[in-house]
């Protein structure tokens, strides 16, 4: 299969999505080769490694730095001020931004002071996003949309619902990491006290049942959601799901490439790394939002059609 979906990249630039987590497990386990306990990563290593995996033309569209002056040059040209600049570089740890003029994508990876295994982790995780804005099946059809969608609408689109957008995911995002109950909210590195199993995720959350953990997540999905607008939530919910999908293949990369080094260095545990117990909880916080959004597009069909839902009987036992 494997081989299959290089095939298929070499042939259309496209590469599936399980093809993009190998990938960058493996650029991420070969970047740990050479790291010794306490060391950074090589930034000049990473492009090399990424060069080999996707080619010269796709590798030169991806920016990877970690100075902040670079990161001002590139957000410039997306509307950035120098203020606005320097506090989204200084309040995240790192990040991947796109330039849809260019179609170039900033990788701004910032991982001098971590622990080695986190460095790794983080180098592994925002890779995979990166790779997934670049050469998925995601951003091919991405590509096709703004062809065939004037600037003017898709500005109208952004101007409409980025905010909102935007403030959703990050309360989606900071919901489940409180729920996780991660020490120090930390999803990056490090190893829990449990297996990494549907036991264990219920463990790490202090559930006592699977439907418990079901009817909180349901419940943390619906609290999201405005009661009336049910057209804006259906956008909500749908950008939502495509969040989670990325988010949890990436802590998947990224936890794997960590576990790999620390066995490498004889640090083996039975138990989950922080970011697979977290991307588990992505993964079971999915069908909740699949949930959630049949009941938002049936109570729309209601709102157009003028269907009143019958109200509850009262049955006395």
């Amino acid at each position: 299969m494997a081989i299959i979906s290089r095939l298929l990249y070499n042939a259309t630039g496209i590469m599936p999505q399980k093809e993009i987590v190998r990938t960058c497990k493996k650029i991420g386990i070969e970047l740990g080769k050479d790291c010794k306990p306490g060391e950074n990563i090589d930034l000049e290593k990473l492009r090399k490694l990424l060069t080999e995996a996707v080619g010269t033309k796709k590798a030169s569209k991806i920016v990877i730095t970690d100075d902040l002056d670079t990161f001002k040059k590139y957000t410039k040209s997306l509307g950035f001020d120098d203020d606005l600049a320097k506090m989204y570089f200084m309040g995240s740890r790192s990040a991947v931004l796109q330039n849809p003029k260019d179609k170039t994508i900033l990788l701004s990876l910032r991982t001098a002071g971590e622990k080695t295994e986190a460095a790794l982790n983080i180098a592994a995780h925002e890779l995979e996003h990166v790779l997934f804005k670049a050469i998925s099946p995601r951003a091919a059809l991405e590509k096709i949309y703004l062809k065939l969608h004037s600037q003017k609408f898709l500005n109208k689109f952004v101007q409409k619902y980025g905010q909102l957008l935007n403030e959703k995911n990050m309360d989606l995002q900071q919901g489940l990491l409180w729920r996780s109950r991660l020490e120090d909210g930390n999803a990056l590195w490090g190893y829990i006290e449990h297996a990494l199993s549907r036991e264990g995720l219920l463990k790490q959350m202090g559930m006592n049942s699977y439907k418990a953990l079901r009817n909180n997540l349901d419940c943390f999905i619906h609290s999201l959601m405005d009661q009336k607008d049910y057209k804006t939530n259906i956008k909500v919910l749908k950008a939502l799901r495509l969040v989670l999908r990325d988010e949890s293949r990436a802590y998947k990369t990224g936890g794997a490439v960590e576990r790999f080094w620390q066995e490498s260095i004889g640090n083996s545990s039975p138990n989950a790394t922080k970011s697979e117990i977290y991307a588990m909880l992505y993964d079971e916080t999915i069908p909740s939002i699949k949930s959630e959004l049949k009941k938002q597009q049936i109570e729309r069909f209601k709102n157009i059609f003028k269907i009143k839902s019958k109200p509850a009987k009262n049955e006395n036992i």
